[in-house]
C-alpha cells in the first residue's frame, strides 16, 4: 500500500495534478498551498486508485458552511471521479497522521454510486478526539477502493 502526501512543493503525485481550488483560510489549506494558522496538509489518492481518480480539495477544520454541508466538524473533502465502465461507490480509507503518529483513522461509507465518467464530493470525517484537528496534522489517503 503506497502512501503519497502532497504538499505545496508537490504539483503532481500518483497521476494526479494539484491545481489550486481557490483561497485558503484559517480553517485548513486548499491544494497547492501551504496550511496556514494551524490548517491540515492535502493528501492523495494511492497510485492504483482504479476504478476510482480522486482529487483533495480541503483537509483542516471545516468552516461553519463545511460542517453543515457534511456534518462534522473537519477532516478530508475531495472530489471523486468513476474511470471504470460500470456504475460504482467509492470507499476512502484516511489516516489523520502528525508526523509520524497516527491521531486517528476514517473510512467513508455510504457514498452515492455514480456512473462512469461523473464526479461526486465527499468527505471523510475527523475521528479522533474533540471537535477541531489538531494544527499541522495531514490527511493521509491509504487506500481507494469500490468496496469494504
Amino acid at each position: 500500500m503506497r502512501r503519497i502526501i502532497i504538499t505545496a512543493a508537490t504539483a503532481v503525485a500518483a497521476g494526479l495534478l494539484a491545481t489550486a481550488c481557490g483561497t485558503s483560510t484559517s480553517h485548513g489549506s486548499q491544494i497547492g498551498q501551504a496550511p496556514i494558522n494551524g490548517g491540515g496538509s492535502m493528501a492523495s489518492a494511492p497510485a492504483a486508485a482504479q476504478p476510482f481518480k480522486i482529487k483533495p480539495v480541503y483537509c483542516g477544520t471545516y468552516s461553519q458552511a463545511q460542517m453543515s454541508q457534511f456534518e462534522d466538524y473537519g477532516g478530508l473533502i475531495f472530489r471523486y471521479t468513476n474511470t471504470s465502465t460500470q456504475p460504482d461507490s467509492i470507499v476512502v480509507r484516511v489516516n489523520f497522521v502528525k508526523g509520524s503518529q497516527v491521531l486517528a483513522s476514517n473510512v467513508t461509507a455510504y457514498e452515492p454510486t455514480i456512473r462512469p465518467g461523473q464526479s461526486a464530493t465527499a468527505e471523510a470525517g475527523w475521528s479522533g478526539p474533540g471537535n477541531t484537528m489538531p494544527a499541522g496534522t495531514q490527511c493521509q489517503v491509504t487506500s481507494v477502493s469500490d468496496s469494504y
